[in-house]
């Protein structure tokens, strides 16, 4: 049997990145938002940018650590069905709350939640995408968004049938 520390049981982030992210809900100030341009489509990246530094201080770093090739692939198949996403970069985005909210840190996931809804809505996004499976399932179902016409969240593989059988 492995042991703890190289096993399954070593599969959730390090500690001191949760409390980064915790320690992000108490700030609600909105910064200035800058975006490359207004689109209805909107992407999430979630918090890939942290899990490539979470990963350079882990054991199960290799050397070859690179979680912003999920950001940039998925950028580049959203172009390529046409659709040019406003990108919701973590310079005015929070990590949505999955974690948070399942580690029973409800008004931790609540401040995220609502500062995140605020955003969302201020942009004016009608479509929101995102790489993450737990940001996708976060979005749709505990933040309310699927039943608010004005942001469906989908997840990356989501819209391209959809454009692509829209195109023909």
């Amino acid at each position: 049997m492995m042991e703890t520390e190289y096993g399954p049981g070593r599969t959730i982030p390090h500690p001191v990145m949760f409390r980064v992210l915790d320690a992000e809900a108490d700030d609600t100030t909105i910064p200035e938002i800058k975006v490359e341009h207004k689109s209805e489509y909107a992407y999430y990246p979630g918090c890939v940018d942290y899990y490539d530094v979470e990963m350079q201080f882990s054991h199960m770093n290799y050397g070859d650590t690179n979680h912003g090739i999920i950001f940039d692939s998925s950028i580049k198949l959203l172009r390529a069905v046409g659709v040019q996403p406003m990108i919701l970069d973590r310079s005015f985005m929070k990590c949505c709350g999955h974690d948070q909210l399942w580690q029973g840190k409800v008004d931790i996931f609540e401040r995220m939640r609502d500062y995140n809804t605020k955003i969302i809505k201020m942009l004016g996004v009608k479509t929101l995408v995102t790489s993450c499976a737990e940001g996708y399932r976060t979005l749709r179902l505990d933040y309310k968004l699927a039943g608010d016409r004005e942001a469906d969240p989908g997840c990356v593989p989501g819209p391209l049938p959809r454009r692509t059988a829209d195109a023909d």
